[in-house]
């Protein structure tokens, strides 16, 4: 009798097992995946007119990240009409795009731009890919060691300079560093010379004057492969191991919708934001418009025709379909 007792239990347990797992599955599909935050993503963008901020607002995103520039008052008013929070760059734009400047050039730029919109603007990023061999700061080839001691130590200098400002005029401002240290360069050289730009920096306490480390993470292929995930996450934990005090900001990342087409750039867009999610404190996407003369077309909007990429945006975050 106690076997015979023991085997209906169990097989109590059992059907009640199985009649969770379908339950559970049943759940599972007729339930949608629960939505990203809107104050989760941001859209990077180099103007924002009324007609922009109108479809960053309408993909979901609650986030623009601009750089300062002359037009940056118009985009700011655009930005809040539309209830968007701003991540401004304080970077070549405010210079012209040049690379050089004196200290209290920079000094200048920094006051009229914070002080000016420090009501309206979220967080500040301190330049923008720094150490990029392609135009890096003070125009000198980082490949070299002493030229990259040099870059090094007046990126120093400035976040010196800015981040009191920033801390006086915005205080309740985020103060993001590093201007996009790269996760994954393919075979170009600046992966290495971002991981030795933040090494040096970490070197220098430089952590005392901000609050996030910004990446930028491109696949730099056609097809993203898994080794592209594998590098981004080797990448993570290099900088975050030197900076752990940091949240980490993915201020840029994409894929173009060429030569890939529009449903490579849209998957790219969805595994993104699926990799990211707890690992970044904000993810950005580069970038609403595509650049003027670009062929790689990396916009979520393209001679004013919504991109594949920007429905699966903004399925994402509000859950609609189109």
């Amino acid at each position: 009798m106690r076997r015979e007792h023991t085997k209906k239990k169990w097989l109590i347990v059992f059907s009640v097992l199985i009649v969770a797992l379908i339950i559970g599955a049943l759940v599972a599909i007729v339930l949608p995946p629960p939505l990203i935050e809107r104050d989760w993503m941001g859209i990077c963008v180099h103007a924002l007119s009324a007609n922009d901020a109108q479809l960053v607002n309408e993909s979901g995103a609650g986030w623009i990240r601009i750089d300062a520039s002359p037009d940056f008052g118009e985009a700011i008013v655009n930005a809040k009409a539309h209830d968007l929070r701003v991540l401004g760059i304080l970077d070549s734009w405010m210079f012209n795009q040049s690379t050089i400047f004196t200290l209290e050039e920079w000094r200048s730029n920094v006051t009229y731009y914070v002080s000016h919109y420090a009501n309206d603007v979220d967080a500040w990023e301190i330049w923008n890919e720094p150490a990029n061999p392609t135009y890096p700061l003070l125009d000198l080839d980082v490949s070299s060691q002493e030229n990259m001691s040099q870059v090094v130590q007046f990126y120093f200098s400035m976040v010196q300079v800015a981040s009191p400002i920033i801390r006086q005029y915005d205080p309740s401002a985020k103060i993001v560093l590093f201007g996009g240290l790269n996760l994954w360069s393919g075979d170009d050289p600046h992966l290495d010379l971002d991981k030795e730009f933040a090494r040096q920096l970490a070197a220098m306490n430089v952590t005392q004057y901000g609050d996030g480390l910004s990446v930028h993470a491109y696949p730099w292929m056609v097809r993203v492969e898994s080794l592209v995930w594998e590098k981004y996450d080797e990448s993570l934990s290099y900088y975050c191991e030197l900076y752990a005090s940091f949240d980490v900001w993915v201020t840029e990342t994409g894929f173009p919708a060429m030569p890939a087409g529009e449903s490579g750039q849209a998957q790219y867009l969805r595994d993104a934001l699926s990799y990211f999610r707890g690992k970044a404190a904000r993810l950005f996407w580069y970038s609403l418009l595509d650049n003027t003369g670009d062929p790689a077309r990396f916009g979520l909007v393209g001679n004013g025709t919504l991109r594949l990429a920007y429905y699966a945006l903004q399925e994402q975050l509000t859950g609609k379909s189109d």
